[in-house]
């Protein structure tokens, strides 16, 4: 669906800018450079959400519809938009550089177009399309197109074998049922559709183990692990090989992830990255020199170009990005400077016991560059630094000066890890599918862009995101969970107020916005150095808290405090849709834009509760009313092609508030003006799977009894019909037949005639 080949045609105008920018990347870390340090004072707020950039000069003036084609054999393994998928044999973007490179299997058989990858493992490509062979030669064999929809499927011809024996045992006439089963792209979905359907789906993907490169080997093949290059002074990783951390059979952090060849981290489009949990207790102090330390994860890692024991290393990663996430909100701070390695204090005197590691790393998401050809040539890694506090260094923060709320000490750091690759200059963008949707994937997308009278997707690189928890289970604007495709959920997180903050929230008094609300209400003297909040302050409710924590998406109204308010929100139909055509994400055609369904204006979002519906205080119960908890998200989906592996789609896509009671519960040993209660917000979303009709199948018409000739076999005597139509290759039958017959008969009458 998408033009993965421009992509590489891109690459010229791009070198320079990355030049600069990889030019850049290296001064900033060069030897006079100073170590980074984290801001002075940390902020609420929230993050804007990053998208993927843009290229207007590829934006058509008039974008128009791709046409989807669902076949038997379309490139399942085919997820990364501009790369080469290892071992994807029929990826467009792998050259046969790169194919060389794929993981050798002695009992592997290809067969499909490329007979040189027999003896390489090939990842699923779909089923082989049906084929009949018939006793007349392989030109007399039509190609028989699917009914009703010749954009799904088509059963081929196989070429007959004209030998004496396979002409005895050869179909003559076909009057089966069908040759297989397709569902048809059902069309337009109505609202209506959408209440009367229900879902349930699942998904498998391939997650090989990395195998040993031999050190006699000048090259490495896909998967094949990759060495690290060490001074005596420099740590070792597991093996001598390139491996960072990963879940074990607990979720504790352990040196599980080994990295191959040209494989991504995670290896499924299903997972977003890879993670694990670092335990906040007594052994914080030695995760803080290994698993959380840059020394480890970047500063003195250099990997093997190439296998063998004398590989020539890189050098150490380019830092593409260093963000520090605050402790409180987790809001993001870009960083200068130098990689600061993570540092480990110890605030009880030298005994010993845990306290806090300084720049842990918390993310760290690598980009490897490689040549095509079985040779890694650079690598670059974007960070995310987070101070880790041990629960009892927290609850001693937190008691200094009596906190007004529940410290909720964690009791685990969850660290964040992804691996991609790419070609030099490539521009690498993840797929959700191709086409159809991967179960687990994020649903693709984005907000509506302008420039220069051209119409483009700000794609949301987390796809659509609904309000999450941070760390403590307090509500987070920097804590949304994305939305996976075919996978129902729900998203809670806890807003603490007290009797009168919730009835100042209600009754529409609030001042603060809530990123500002749950800052201010956990920081305290010691944490930040900040000064106790007022107790009568309350969240704002001018705008329906979910929307706030969105950033205002999918929230209709205008509101200069929020980047993604009213903006058209755009999701995907299909899951590898171009950003860049923004015809290929809306499901309506061009010539009824009404209603386009999976394209949601301002009018088509949410907009503040009113009327019946408006939030309202009661002072009997302590109750506030109708309060906005959080967003429902109803997705229909649907299945085009053959009834072997149905693609699915988004069909329709429509959005409403949940809502709730809050009442405040008077326990006794509450005191109502100081004691804050978690008051709860939920959001939804449900994946409905369309009611389609029955799979039509496909039968072939026979054979002709004579065969066929082009249409233009006399031209330019005489003219048909389209070229290559059976109609006009009767015709051309016809006319030769009356020809000879007329041929044949004047000359009869000349001999007659001696």
């Amino acid at each position: 669906m998408t033009n993965t080949a421009s992509l590489r045609t891109k690459a010229g105008r791009r070198a320079s800018l990355l030049a600069g920018v990889l030019v850049g990347a290296l001064l900033a870390t060069g030897a006079d450079a100073q170590a980074a340090t984290r801001p002075t004072a940390e902020s609420a707020g929230l993050n804007a959400p990053s998208t993927y950039g843009i290229d207007w000069t590829d934006v058509p003036t008039e974008p128009t519809k791709t046409v989807v084609k669902v076949t038997a054999e379309n490139c399942l393994c085919d997820l990364t938009e501009g790369t080469c998928d290892a071992n994807c044999c029929c990826d467009p973007d792998c050259d046969s550089n790169e194919k060389a490179q794929f993981t050798e299997c002695a009992t592997c058989v290809y067969d499909g177009a490329n007979a040189a990858m027999n003896g390489k493992v090939c990842l699923p490509e779909g089923r082989s399309p049906p084929s009949l062979e018939y006793c007349l030669p392989s030109s007399t064999v039509s190609r028989v197109n699917l009914l009703s929809s010749s954009s799904l499927g088509v059963v081929e011809q196989r070429k007959a074998d004209m030998s004496f024996l396979s002409q005895q045992l050869c179909i003559k006439d076909d009057n089966s049922a069908s040759l297989g089963k397709y569902f048809l792209d059902p069309g337009f979905a109505t609202d209506d559709i959408l209440k009367s359907s229900v879902t349930l789906q699942s998904e498998r993907f391939w997650n090989p183990v990395p195998a040993a490169a031999s050190e006699t080997q000048p090259k490495y093949r896909h998967n094949d692990t990759i060495g690290v290059v060490k001074a005596a002074s420099e740590p070792l990783l597991p093996g001598n090989k390139f491996v960072l951390p990963g879940a074990t059979f607990s979720g504790v952090c352990g040196w599980t992830n080994v990295i191959g060849y040209n494989m991504p981290l995670p290896a499924s489009a299903a997972s977003e990255d890879a993670t694990c949990l670092v335990p906040i207790d007594d052994t914080l102090s030695k995760s803080c020199t290994t698993l959380l330390n840059a020394k480890y994860l970047v500063n003195d890692l250099k990997l093997a170009k190439t296998p063998g024991s004398s590989a020539t290393p890189t050098e150490a990663p380019t830092i593409s990005s260093m963000k520090y996430r605050s402790r409180i909100g987790g809001k993001l701070t870009d960083l200068t400077g130098t990689v600061p390695a993570a540092t480990f204090t110890d605030g009880s005197g030298g005994s010993g016991a845990a306290d806090t590691c300084n720049f842990a790393v918390v993310e760290a998401h690598y980009v490897i560059t490689h040549d095509g050809s079985g040779s890694i040539s650079s690598f670059a890694v974007d960070l995310v630094f987070a101070d880790v506090m041990t629960s009892t260094r927290w609850s001693a923060v937190y008691n200094a000066n009596g906190a007004l709320a529940d410290p909720g000490n964690p009791s685990s750091v969850r660290v964040k890890y992804t691996v991609s690759w790419k070609l030099s200059a490539e521009t690498v963008v993840p797929r959700s599918g191709a086409p159809g949707y991967v179960v687990g994937a994020p649903l693709l997308a984005g907000t509506k862009d302008t420039s220069s009278g051209k119409n483009a997707v700000a794609r949301l690189k987390d796809g659509l995101t609904i309000p999450g928890a941070g760390p403590d289970g307090r509500c987070s604007g920097n804590g949304k969970s994305t939305v996976r495709f075919g996978m129902s959920q729900s998203s809670s997180c806890a807003i603490p107020l007290s009797q009168d903050n919730l009835k100042t929230f209600c009754q529409g008094s609030g001042d603060k916005a809530v990123a500002d609300y749950l800052y201010d209400l956990i920081s305290v003297n010691g944490v930040l150095g900040g000064t106790t909040p007022d107790k009568t302050k309350a969240p704002g409710s001018s705008v329906p808290l979910p929307a706030q924590l969105m950033d205002g998406l999918l929230y209709g109204t205008l509101d200069s405090n929020y980047d993604l308010s009213a903006k058209t929100v755009m999701v995907a139909a299909w899951a590898n849709a171009n950003y860049e055509n923004i015809a290929d994400w809306k499901s309506c055609d061009a010539t009824d834009t009404t209603d386009c369904a999976t394209e949601l204006t301002a009018a088509e979002q949410l907009t503040k509760p009113s009327g019946d519906s408006a939030m309202s205080w009661d002072e009997t119960t302590k109750t506030c009313k109708n309060v906005a908890v959080g967003v429902n998200i109803d997705v229909l989906t649907a299945k085009v092609g053959h009834l072997d592996h149905a693609q699915s789609k988004v069909q329709r896509v429509k959005v409403s508030w949940n809502l709730a009671d809050w009442t405040y519960t008077d326990f006794p040993w509450d005191n109502a003006a100081d004691d804050r209660q978690d008051f709860m917000l939920k959001s939804t979303v449900h994946f409905v799977e369309m009611a389609q009709d029955a799979p039509e199948g496909v039968k072939p018409a026979s054979p002709p009894i004579l065969p066929t000739l082009p249409a233009d076999v006399f031209y330019p005597f005489l003219s048909a019909g389209p070229a290559g139509g059976r109609a006009a290759a009767s015709a051309a039958w016809c006319v030769a037949l009356v020809a000879a017959i007329f041929v044949a008969w004047v000359t009869a009458r000349g001999d007659d005639s001696y």
